[in-house]
């Protein structure tokens, strides 16, 4: 961690929005997911995108057919921060076919090979500054 992904994705996000029907940005997704459950991102996901309509689900699976049912045809913008478990992308983002045409999923993760599960058409990896250009900038 901290080489900027969370702030790389969420300037993204920010220049990305307007051009999408619905968007959400579900920041630290390990950790809301380890305190709340991957439903309760679901939920999120859901609300935000559909503009605070309520969802009462309780299972993921659920959730699942939901999410499929209600996105498949809208051009979505979807950023999942901090994702470290599969079970984040097959449950918030599961397969493509869950969003409209055009739509854009950005993940940041420490690990890489999380995204070898999925198609993913480009991996952006940050690097740090080394000593010298880090200081510059200050």
């Amino acid at each position: 961690g901290g080489v900027g992904k969370t702030t790389l994705a969420r300037i993204a996000y920010t220049q990305m929005s307007p051009h999408f029907e619905g968007k959400t940005f579900l920041a630290d997704v390990r950790e809301v997911s380890d305190k709340c459950g991957l439903a309760f991102l679901q939920k999120q996901l859901l609300s935000q995108i559909l503009l605070d309509e309520c969802f009462n689900f309780f299972n993921v699976h659920e959730g699942n057919t939901i999410i499929s049912r209600r996105l498949s045809s809208k051009k979505v913008l979807v950023v999942l921060d901090d994702v470290d478990n599969l079970q984040h992308l097959k449950c918030l983002v599961g397969k493509l076919d869950w969003f409209g045409l055009g739509s854009r999923i950005i993940v940041t993760t420490r690990d890489e090979h999380l995204l070898q599960s999925y198609r993913v058409d480009d991996v952006y990896k940050p690097t740090a500054l080394n000593p010298d250009d880090a200081l510059r900038l200050l």
